[in-house]
C-alpha cells in the first residue's frame, strides 16, 4: 500500500551535503561575528544566508565560478580578516563577496580547489573569449568605413 503524501511533504528526502567551511561576516575593527550573514561552502555549492527576521539565501554552484580573488584592507589586516571575491556565470548573482572572514586567504585557496574538483567531477570545461584588439580603428578619419 502506498503512503499518502500530505501537503508540504516530500516523497524523497533532499540530499544535504556536508559543510566544508562556514563563517559569519564580522565587524571590521574588532573581528566579532556580530552579523546576520552566514557563509557556507560545500563540495559543490556556495551558500550565503542573510537577514534576521526576513531571510534571503543565495546559492551558486561551484562549477559556475569563473574567478576568485582576495583583498585585505588596513583594518582587516589588523583584525586578521579579509574579503574573498567570487565572480561567476550565475545570472542572478554574478559576483559575491565573503566579507570580513577569518583566514580569507585560506578560504580563497579552498574555493579554488573545490571549484577545480567540482569541474572535474561534472566534466565541465570553461572557455575564455579573448577580445583581440590589434589597434586598428574601424572609424577612420577619411570616412571610408562610415555608414
Amino acid at each position: 500500500m502506498a503512503e499518502k503524501l500530505h501537503l508540504g511533504e516530500f516523497k524523497i528526502k533532499p540530499e544535504t551535503e556536508e559543510t566544508v567551511w562556514m563563517d559569519r561576516k564580522r565587524l571590521t575593527v574588532f573581528a566579532l561575528p556580530i552579523s546576520f550573514t552566514i557563509y557556507r561552502l560545500s563540495p559543490s555549492r556556495i551558500n550565503i544566508q542573510t537577514g534576521l527576521l526576513n531571510t534571503r539565501e543565495e546559492e551558486i554552484m561551484l562549477y559556475r565560478v569563473r574567478d576568485v580573488s582576495y583583498s585585505q584592507g588596513f583594518f582587516e589586516r589588523l583584525s586578521g580578516t579579509g574579503t574573498v571575491i567570487i565572480t561567476s556565470t550565475d545570472a542572478t548573482t554574478p559576483a559575491i563577496r565573503f566579507e570580513h572572514v577569518k583566514n580569507a586567504r585560506d578560504v580563497k585557496e579552498l574555493v579554488v580547489q573545490l571549484v577545480e574538483e567540482c569541474r572535474r567531477k561534472n566534466r565541465v570545461r570553461t572557455a575564455e573569449v579573448m577580445d583581440e584588439d590589434d589597434g586598428d580603428d574601424t572609424d577612420s578619419s577619411d570616412g571610408e568605413n562610415m555608414v
